[in-house]
């Protein structure tokens, strides 16, 4: 009988454990995401700040709104801000995230 209850309480050990690796790597995941979008978010302040103020002015920004498009809280006037990352010419679409300012 106590060999039934051993193996009972063993089965549930094992599902609680894995539900808390399953939680854990959910968690390592999410971490990853944000660290990935936080660089890229760093490529694209550092390569807006390196135009100048006519090509920012092409694109419909100034000085002062490229951090709010790095993070993607303002959208420029055409809505997507071409960017150079890593030699290449790619387009970040803008997500509204919260109220501007």
């Amino acid at each position: 009988m106590t060999d039934i209850i051993c193996r009972a309480e063993i089965s549930g050990l094992f599902v609680r454990v894995a539900a808390l690796i399953k939680a854990l790597a959910a968690h390592c995941s999410a971490l990853a995401a944000g660290c990935s979008e936080g660089r890229q978010i760093a490529t694209r302040y550092h390569d807006l700040s390196q135009l100048s103020g006519a090509e920012l002015a092409r694109r419909g920004l100034t000085r002062q709104s490229i951090a709010r498009v790095a993070l993607g809280l303002q959208c420029s006037a055409i809505c997507e801000i071409s960017v150079r990352l890593r030699g290449a010419v790619t387009a970040a679409p803008h997500r509204v995230r919260g109220p501007v300012p």
